[in-house]
């Protein structure tokens, strides 16, 4: 089962570095891409949701379950708004820990919904991993930020409350039909906010923003199903390897100067991952 999260880690990986190429280096507005990349997502989840329907229809129709659904769309906005802003400025380094930083909020919030989510190991690994990338980005005894840094810190805030909303949602529907209903909820706000953003931009562009819907179609559906399988606890445990995939992605896709500090970081990290899952 553990094979869901860690497969997560590269995807996701692979869908920072695409997502940073195509904000930064095709210079595509993040309303713009936040309005075609959703729909893509909505209608690859759409075609495939048949594969594994699973729907509550009592919940639907439920006052409090769709107060849950609408404040997990909306925390979806505001992350995919916030944190994407915060990517297109910043650097891979920069991002990347703050990102890192959100499975230390959804496990904290997750142990104190749910009683399941209590594991003190997993606590201690979560909390450890997030302090050594945290010391491994500082610069002469000070955290180094930008002007990105508020955009990416309201991002991991959202990310993590939007976690533990799935958590709880995934016991009445499968993953693919919340992921469904997520994308599709998404499409409609970006293009009620943004209706001027739906003219697609160049061909670099749509090709770009294709590809990382898919990336992130699948990232989407690895992360639910590993929730759903695993828990949150579990699931953000192992989604700190990460960085391992995005610092070698930044080295060798995006020509970045790799650290060795952050190297020795995502090392050690790996190395928590798997001593905790040996043990436990």
């Amino acid at each position: 089962m553990n094979f869901f999260p860690l497969l997560a880690a590269v995807v996701g990986a692979l869908e920072q570095l695409d997502i940073k190429h195509t904000l930064s280096k095709l210079k595509l507005n993040v309303a713009r891409f936040n309005v075609q990349f959703f729909p893509i997502i909505f209608l690859i989840t759409l075609t495939l949701s048949p594969l594994n329907w699973q729907l509550d229809w009592s919940a639907v129709r439920s006052f409090p379950r769709v107060i849950e659904i609408f404040t997990l769309i909306t925390v979806g906005a505001i992350w995919h708004i916030a944190y994407f802003r915060g990517v297109k400025k910043a650097h891979v380094d920069e991002f990347e820990l703050f990102r890192l930083l959100q499975p230390l909020v959804a496990a904290s919030l997750a142990a104190l919904l749910f009683s399941s989510e209590r594991i003190p190991l997993i606590g201690v690994a979560i909390t450890l991993s997030s302090l050594i990338l945290v010391l491994a980005h500082f610069k002469r005894h000070r955290f180094y930020g930008s002007s990105a840094t508020r955009y990416l810190l309201i991002g991991t805030i959202a990310m993590g409350c939007e976690v533990v909303l799935v958590k709880d949602l995934l016991q009445f529907f499968s993953p693919i039909v919340l992921l469904t209903i997520y994308s599709g909820g998404l499409t409609i706000i970006f293009y009620r906010l943004f209706p001027a953003m739906i003219k697609p931009g160049n061909e670099r562009q749509i090709r770009a923003i294709i590809s990382a819907a898919i990336i992130g179609a699948l990232y989407g559906l690895l992360l639910f199903s590993s929730i759903k399988l695993l828990g949150v606890a579990r699931t953000t445990m192992l989604l700190m390897v990460e960085p391992l995939f995005v610092y070698i992605g930044a080295r060798f896709l995006l020509r970045e100067t790799l650290h060795p500090t952050k190297v020795v970081a995502g090392l050690s990290v790996a190395a928590i991952v798997i001593w905790v899952n040996v043990i436990s």
